[in-house]
């Protein structure tokens, strides 16, 4: 270390200079405290918020969405589904679509915020799509719609329903990944944490 005044070379841990007699001054270290977070936690979204934002973020696929989003708008759009009971032939089938749309974008920013395995990502959302296609070719076979019939037949029975039955067992895989706590830390690829700031 060197003397403030003269600076000459003195030994560490000497308190006067040996060649200018200058008290040194000792650098004092920043203190950091052992319970001092770097990052604070955000208010926990309820539904009607979790709800509004969700709705306004329809089609972003990239991004990230907190557990509170995800969990509360995955319930308002089974909700709907659930009293959606309207006697017109087909619309079932057309509510799956759009409960697909509605769910997809937030599902996938979901998996980008527990920072999911590229790989996971892409088998979760490439099998919440195929599962929904095919119960949407399922419905309309019920319904007696030929094209669907035959679209059923191609596979053929056993060989589509174990497709569905695969394709639910890597969204629920999804879905139970989608608890995990997220990561405070800014992601360089999908933006800064909903949660932490």
């Amino acid at each position: 270390m060197k003397c403030n005044h003269c600076n000459s070379e003195v030994a560490d841990g000497t308190k006067f200079c040996p060649n200018c007699g200058s008290p040194i001054a000792v650098p004092q270290q920043p203190l950091q405290c052992q319970y001092q977070q770097p990052y604070r936690q955000r208010p926990r979204l309820n539904i009607f918020e979790a709800i509004k934002l969700a709705s306004q973020r329809l089609t972003e696929i990239g991004g990230r969405s907190r557990r509170s989003e995800f969990w509360w708008w995955a319930l308002y759009i089974s909700l709907l589904d659930t009293f959606s009971i309207i006697p017109i032939l087909y619309v079932d089938n057309f509510i799956i679509l759009a409960q697909t749309f509605l769910l997809y974008a937030v599902f996938s920013r979901r998996l980008h915020d527990c920072s999911a395995p590229n790989w996971l990502y892409k088998t979760v959302l490439s099998s919440f799509l195929i599962w929904s296609l095919c119960v949407f070719i399922d419905g309309f076979a019920e319904d007696g719609i030929d094209l669907a019939k035959d679209a059923v037949n191609l596979l053929g029975e056993n060989i589509f329903f174990a497709i569905i039955i695969v394709s639910n067992c890597w969204i629920l895989v999804g879905l139970v990944y989608a608890i995990k706590d997220s990561k405070p830390e800014t992601d360089p690829k999908y933006g800064p944490s909903p949660k932490y700031y």
